[in-house]
């Protein structure tokens, strides 16, 4: 009786522990799921799905020079939604590293609204809406090739920034960099009231990412 009770005992045990590391797997799928979800929902009901291959600097870049905007298929829809779509993707914990999203997917709504899924696949990290991390690994083959196939593949930093520098409106971004410039000391010598200080804020901000772009192309670029 009493080794029944421990076979009962041991049982029980293994089957509480064997909960907990499911319920942990499952959980690190939450983030996975969120963002399948929100994906399938709106490509679901799209106007439009678009993939896009750009150059910019960071998450919250004002300027972007878009190389090539091709419009998705079904069949390239079908292949995103499959994607992104396994039931067990757990997003990795590892820690955000350059992001600098090159590939990305918008979905057009008829409403005028675009959803961004940003893809960086130097880190392998995403941002959409809210959700900002890692891909779940079972993502990233498959994203890879949609975006190969559709003549995007996964480049480096040396070729982006070569693409940067014979983009046509590169010029024009070296231009306004300049024209932000000389503003300034106008603008400083005006500042009188708090929206001129805002003001003056935004085109230091707006000069800083300017430089720091046009400095990351010409780096990048460098032998």
């Amino acid at each position: 009786m009493k080794r029944r009770a421990k076979v009962i005992l041991i049982a029980v045990l293994l089957a509480g522990i064997a909960a907990m590391i499911l319920g942990f797997r499952l959980y690190s799928c939450r983030e996975s799921w969120a963002v399948s979800r929100e994906l399938s929902v709106a490509m679901k009901t799209a106007q439009s799905v678009t993939l896009v291959e750009f150059e910019g600097k960071s998450l919250e870049v004002r300027q972007e020079l878009v190389f090539q905007r091709v419009p998705a298929t079904t069949k390239q829809i079908d292949a995103l939604k499959k994607a992104t779509g396994p039931w067990f993707a757990p997003n990795p914990s590892e820690a955000m590293a350059c992001f600098e999203p090159h590939h990305r997917v918008e979905v057009s709504n008829a409403d005028g609204t675009v959803l961004q899924f940003n893809i960086c696949f130097s880190c392998d990290n995403f941002s959409l809406g809210s959700h900002f991390g890692s891909l779940p690994k079972v993502w990233i083959g498959p994203l890879r090739s949609i975006f190969t196939d559709a003549g995007m593949p996964r480049r480096s930093f040396a070729e982006y920034a070569a693409m940067g520098k014979s983009h046509p409106d590169y010029e024009q971004l070296v231009r306004k960099q300049r024209e932000i410039e000389a503003r300034i000391p106008a603008a400083a010598g005006e500042a009188s009231n708090s929206e001129s200080q805002e003001a003056i804020r935004k085109i230091r901000e707006s000069r800083k990412y300017s430089k720091e772009m046009l400095e990351h192309m010409k780096s990048q670029a460098e032998p």
